[in-house]
Protein backbone atom coordinates (compact mmCIF):
# COMPACT_ATOMS: atom_id res chain seq x y z
CA UNK A 1 0.00 0.00 0.00
CA UNK A 2 2.83 2.37 0.86
CA UNK A 3 4.55 1.55 -2.42
CA UNK A 4 1.43 2.61 -4.35
CA UNK A 5 1.45 5.99 -2.60
CA UNK A 6 5.14 6.45 -3.34
CA UNK A 7 4.54 5.59 -6.99
CA UNK A 8 1.66 8.07 -7.13
CA UNK A 9 3.89 10.75 -5.64
CA UNK A 10 6.60 9.94 -8.18
CA UNK A 11 4.03 10.24 -10.99
CA UNK A 12 2.87 13.57 -9.61
CA UNK A 13 6.48 14.79 -9.42
CA UNK A 14 7.03 13.77 -13.05
CA UNK A 15 3.93 15.68 -14.18
CA UNK A 16 4.85 18.67 -12.03
CA UNK A 17 8.41 18.71 -13.41
CA UNK A 18 7.08 18.52 -16.98
CA UNK A 19 4.77 21.48 -16.33
CA UNK A 20 7.56 23.46 -14.71
CA UNK A 21 10.05 22.69 -17.49
CA UNK A 22 7.50 23.54 -20.22
CA UNK A 23 6.69 26.82 -18.51
CA UNK A 24 10.37 27.62 -18.19
CA UNK A 25 10.90 27.10 -21.93
CA UNK A 26 8.19 29.63 -22.80
CA UNK A 27 8.96 32.23 -20.12
CA UNK A 28 11.78 34.71 -20.74
CA UNK A 29 14.71 34.35 -18.38
CA UNK A 30 14.32 36.32 -15.12
CA UNK A 31 10.92 37.72 -16.22
CA UNK A 32 8.75 35.25 -14.29
CA UNK A 33 6.79 37.98 -12.58
CA UNK A 34 5.66 39.89 -15.69
CA UNK A 35 2.45 37.88 -16.08
CA UNK A 36 1.56 38.39 -12.42
CA UNK A 37 2.07 42.14 -12.67
CA UNK A 38 0.01 42.20 -15.88
CA UNK A 39 -2.73 40.14 -14.17
CA UNK A 40 -2.86 42.62 -11.29
CA UNK A 41 -3.08 45.60 -13.64
CA UNK A 42 -5.87 43.95 -15.68
CA UNK A 43 -7.78 43.14 -12.50
CA UNK A 44 -7.31 46.66 -11.14
CA UNK A 45 -8.52 48.36 -14.33
CA UNK A 46 -11.38 45.88 -14.66
CA UNK A 47 -12.56 46.57 -11.11
CA UNK A 48 -12.49 50.33 -11.52
CA UNK A 49 -13.76 50.86 -15.07
CA UNK A 50 -15.88 47.95 -16.39
CA UNK A 51 -19.56 47.73 -15.39
CA UNK A 52 -20.83 44.81 -13.31
CA UNK A 53 -24.36 44.91 -14.72
CA UNK A 54 -26.11 46.90 -17.43
CA UNK A 55 -29.74 47.85 -16.92
CA UNK A 56 -31.85 48.65 -19.97
CA UNK A 57 -34.60 50.95 -18.75
CA UNK A 58 -37.39 51.39 -21.29
CA UNK A 59 -37.54 54.95 -22.67
CA UNK A 60 -34.42 55.97 -20.68
CA UNK A 61 -31.70 53.86 -22.32
CA UNK A 62 -28.91 51.82 -20.77
CA UNK A 63 -27.53 52.36 -17.31
CA UNK A 64 -24.17 50.89 -16.23
CA UNK A 65 -23.60 49.86 -12.64
CA UNK A 66 -20.06 49.20 -11.49
CA UNK A 67 -18.41 48.62 -8.14
CA UNK A 68 -17.92 52.34 -7.53
CA UNK A 69 -20.41 54.00 -9.87
CA UNK A 70 -23.95 53.93 -11.08
CA UNK A 71 -26.14 53.11 -8.11
CA UNK A 72 -25.40 55.97 -5.73
CA UNK A 73 -28.11 58.20 -7.23
CA UNK A 74 -30.80 55.70 -6.26
CA UNK A 75 -29.70 54.98 -2.67
CA UNK A 76 -32.09 57.54 -1.22
CA UNK A 77 -35.10 55.69 -2.65
CA UNK A 78 -34.81 52.33 -0.88
CA UNK A 79 -32.90 50.73 1.95
CA UNK A 80 -32.26 47.61 -0.16
CA UNK A 81 -30.53 49.71 -2.85
CA UNK A 82 -28.36 51.30 -0.17
CA UNK A 83 -27.36 47.83 1.07
CA UNK A 84 -26.53 46.74 -2.48
CA UNK A 85 -24.43 49.89 -2.92
CA UNK A 86 -22.48 49.07 0.24
CA UNK A 87 -21.94 45.47 -0.94
CA UNK A 88 -20.76 46.65 -4.37
CA UNK A 89 -18.30 49.08 -2.82
CA UNK A 90 -17.01 46.49 -0.36
CA UNK A 91 -16.46 43.85 -3.04
CA UNK A 92 -14.76 46.48 -5.22
CA UNK A 93 -12.38 47.40 -2.39
CA UNK A 94 -11.60 43.71 -1.76
CA UNK A 95 -10.82 43.18 -5.45
CA UNK A 96 -8.60 46.28 -5.55
CA UNK A 97 -6.70 45.03 -2.50
CA UNK A 98 -6.31 41.63 -4.20
CA UNK A 99 -5.05 43.29 -7.41
CA UNK A 100 -2.52 45.43 -5.54
CA UNK A 101 -1.45 42.38 -3.51
CA UNK A 102 -1.01 40.42 -6.72
CA UNK A 103 1.18 43.13 -8.23
CA UNK A 104 3.27 43.36 -5.04
CA UNK A 105 3.65 39.60 -4.63
CA UNK A 106 4.64 39.30 -8.29
CA UNK A 107 7.29 41.98 -7.87
CA UNK A 108 8.79 40.22 -4.84
CA UNK A 109 8.17 36.80 -6.48
CA UNK A 110 6.28 35.26 -3.56
CA UNK A 111 4.64 32.19 -5.11
CA UNK A 112 2.58 31.31 -2.03
CA UNK A 113 1.06 34.76 -1.69
CA UNK A 114 0.15 34.71 -5.39
CA UNK A 115 -1.69 31.41 -4.92
CA UNK A 116 -3.54 32.71 -1.85
CA UNK A 117 -4.64 35.75 -3.85
CA UNK A 118 -5.79 33.56 -6.74
CA UNK A 119 -7.92 31.38 -4.45
CA UNK A 120 -9.33 34.34 -2.55
CA UNK A 121 -10.18 36.18 -5.78
CA UNK A 122 -11.96 33.12 -7.16
CA UNK A 123 -13.90 32.78 -3.90
CA UNK A 124 -14.86 36.46 -3.81
CA UNK A 125 -16.00 36.44 -7.43
CA UNK A 126 -18.00 33.22 -7.08
CA UNK A 127 -19.73 34.44 -3.93
CA UNK A 128 -20.46 37.83 -5.47
CA UNK A 129 -21.88 36.55 -8.75
CA UNK A 130 -23.96 33.87 -7.02
CA UNK A 131 -25.33 36.57 -4.71
CA UNK A 132 -25.96 38.82 -7.70
CA UNK A 133 -27.82 36.13 -9.63
CA UNK A 134 -29.97 35.30 -6.61
CA UNK A 135 -30.82 38.95 -5.92
CA UNK A 136 -32.02 39.82 -9.42
CA UNK A 137 -35.80 39.32 -9.38
CA UNK A 138 -37.29 37.25 -12.19
CA UNK A 139 -39.60 40.02 -13.36
CA UNK A 140 -36.70 42.42 -14.07
CA UNK A 141 -34.20 39.85 -15.37
CA UNK A 142 -35.18 40.77 -18.95
CA UNK A 143 -33.87 44.29 -18.37
CA UNK A 144 -30.70 43.42 -16.41
CA UNK A 145 -27.68 41.86 -18.09
CA UNK A 146 -24.51 40.79 -16.31
CA UNK A 147 -21.30 41.99 -17.94
CA UNK A 148 -19.59 38.87 -19.22
CA UNK A 149 -16.68 41.02 -20.39
CA UNK A 150 -15.91 41.71 -16.74
CA UNK A 151 -16.03 37.99 -15.88
CA UNK A 152 -13.83 37.18 -18.90
CA UNK A 153 -11.23 39.80 -17.88
CA UNK A 154 -11.15 38.43 -14.33
CA UNK A 155 -10.63 34.93 -15.75
CA UNK A 156 -7.73 36.18 -17.88
CA UNK A 157 -6.28 37.85 -14.80
CA UNK A 158 -6.53 34.65 -12.76
CA UNK A 159 -4.97 32.56 -15.55
CA UNK A 160 -2.07 35.01 -15.94
CA UNK A 161 -1.52 35.01 -12.18
CA UNK A 162 -1.44 31.21 -12.19
CA UNK A 163 1.08 31.19 -15.04
CA UNK A 164 3.22 33.63 -13.09
CA UNK A 165 3.01 31.43 -9.99
CA UNK A 166 4.03 28.32 -11.93
CA UNK A 167 6.91 30.15 -13.61
CA UNK A 168 8.19 31.45 -10.26
CA UNK A 169 8.08 27.87 -8.94
CA UNK A 170 9.95 26.78 -12.08
CA UNK A 171 12.58 29.41 -11.42
CA UNK A 172 12.96 28.17 -7.83
CA UNK A 173 13.29 24.56 -9.03
CA UNK A 174 15.90 25.60 -11.57
CA UNK A 175 17.93 27.42 -8.91
CA UNK A 176 17.97 24.32 -6.70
Amino acid sequence: MLDNKNEDLKEFDKINNLTVSDTKKVMPNRKENIYGILAGIISLLNTIFVAVVVIKIPFFGKYDIGFFKGISEFTSYAKEIKNISIILTSIGILLIVAAVGLIYSSIIKNKYFIKYIIFSKVGILLAFYIYLLLKIPDEVSAYVSISFVKIFLYMISIILAYISSVSIIADDVEKN
